[in-house]
C-alpha cells in the first residue's frame, strides 16, 4: 500500500473514534496534522531552473506525491494535489485550482471546499498555512471565500473551536500572535530604528521550533518584522541574506541572516535555534566566523570581503 493510501487508512480510524467530528473539523484535522510534518521544497528556489520546471510540473503525479509524503518535502501545487488525493477519500469535495491572477510562469495552486450541506464553497491553501502550523499560529489561509475580499466562511472564531477541539491550542499553548503582540509592546521602548531592529531579530521567536527549516523560518520571520515595523522603518535598512554551509556530499545547508548598514557600521544576523533569535555581529567578529566555520554567503555585504582579505593576508604573513 502507497504512502497516501496508507495515511487515508490512519485517518479514517481516526474518525471512527470521532463519530461527532463534522466536515470541517476533518478537513482541518488533516490540514494540521500534514502541514505539522510537511516542508518546503528547498530545490525548488535553488536547485535550478530545470530541477524547478521538473518539480511544478511532476507535481500531480501519484508517484511523485507518494514520494513528497516520505521526504516531507513538497510546493504548493504537490500539497494541494495530496490535500485532495486525501480529503476525497475521506468523503470531502474538494478540487485543485491554479491561481487565475498569479501571472507568474509557476502559478501557485490552492484548494476549493464545496461542502456537502451547499454552504458557501471556501478556499484552503495549506503551503500558505503551513508556516503558521509550524509556528503554532491561527491558521490564515483557511476558509477563505471565494470573493477575494479576505472575508473568512469558516469564521476565525468558528475555526478556534474547531483548533481547541482538537487540541492545537489551548490555555497554556495559546496562539504564537499573542507573543508578537508582547514583543511589539516591548519596541515602544526603543527610539532609535536601529535599536529596535536589533531587539526584535534577537527575541524574535518565543521558543525552539526544531522541525521548522530554512525557507518556512524565512517566511514566518518576515511576516511577524511586517507586523512589527511600517514598511518605512526597515526598508533599505534590513536586508535578507541567504548563508550557507556545504555538507560532506556538497549539498548548501542554508542558515537564515540579515545585515544593516548602521551609523554604528554594518552588523550581521545569524539565526541561532538554541537561542531563539539573531545574533549579531560586527564585521570583524563574522569575517574570523565565516573562516573558521566555511560560511558561504549569495548576497554582497558591504566591507564583508575586505575584512576576509586581511584575515587571509594575517595568515600568509
Amino acid at each position: 500500500m502507497c504512502n497516501l493510501d496508507n495515511y487515508v487508512e490512519q485517518m479514517k480510524k481516526y474518525l471512527k473514534a470521532n463519530l461527532d467530528t463534522t466536515e470541517a473539523q476533518i478537513i482541518m484535522y488533516v490540514y494540521l496534522d500534514l502541514a505539522k510534518r510537511l516542508k518546503f521544497d528547498q530545490d525548488f528556489f535553488f536547485g535550478g531552473s530545470k530541477r524547478k520546471k521538473q518539480l511544478y510540473e511532476n507535481a500531480r503525479h501519484l508517484n511523485e506525491l507518494n514520494e513528497c509524503l516520505e521526504s516531507n518535502k513538497i510546493i504548493c501545487k504537490s500539497a494541494s494535489y495530496i490535500l485532495e488525493y486525501i480529503l476525497k477519500r475521506l468523503g470531502i469535495n474538494i478540487e485543485t485550482v491554479e491561481d487565475e491572477y498569479d501571472y507568474r510562469k509557476y502559478k501557485h495552486v490552492y484548494n476549493i471546499i464545496t461542502p456537502k450541506d451547499g454552504s458557501e464553497k471556501y478556499s484552503i491553501d495549506m503551503q500558505e498555512d503551513m508556516i503558521n502550523i509550524h509556528y503554532h499560529d491561527f491558521t490564515k489561509d483557511f476558509g477563505l471565500a471565494l470573493d477575494r475580499t479576505e472575508r473568512y466562511v469558516i469564521s476565525r472564531q468558528e475555526q478556534k473551536k474547531i483548533h481547541e477541539k482538537l487540541g492545537y491550542i489551548s490555555k497554556d499553548n495559546p496562539y504564537v500572535d499573542e507573543y508578537i503582540y508582547l514583543l511589539k509592546e516591548d519596541l515602544e521602548f526603543f527610539e532609535d530604528p536601529y535599536d529596535k531592529i536589533d531587539f526584535a531579530l534577537k527575541n524574535i521567536d518565543s521558543m525552539e521550533y526544531p522541525e521548522v527549516d530554512y525557507w518556512e523560518r524565512r517566511w514566518k520571520h518576515e511576516r511577524f518584522l511586517q507586523e512589527l515595523f511600517s514598511a518605512k522603518e526597515i526598508t533599505k535598512k534590513l536586508n535578507v541574506v541567504e548563508f550557507f554551509k556545504r555538507t560532506e556530499n556538497g549539498n548548501k545547508e542554508f542558515m537564515n541572516g540579515f545585515f544593516v548598514d548602521s551609523p554604528k557600521g554594518v552588523i550581521i544576523y545569524l539565526f541561532s535555534k538554541q537561542d531563539c533569535g539573531y545574533n549579531s555581529y560586527s564585521l570583524p567578529e563574522f569575517a574570523l566566523k565565516v573562516k573558521n566555520e566555511g560560511i558561504e554567503y549569495r548576497q554582497g555585504i558591504k566591507g564583508l570581503k575586505g575584512e576576509i582579505n586581511k584575515l587571509n593576508m594575517a595568515v600568509n604573513r
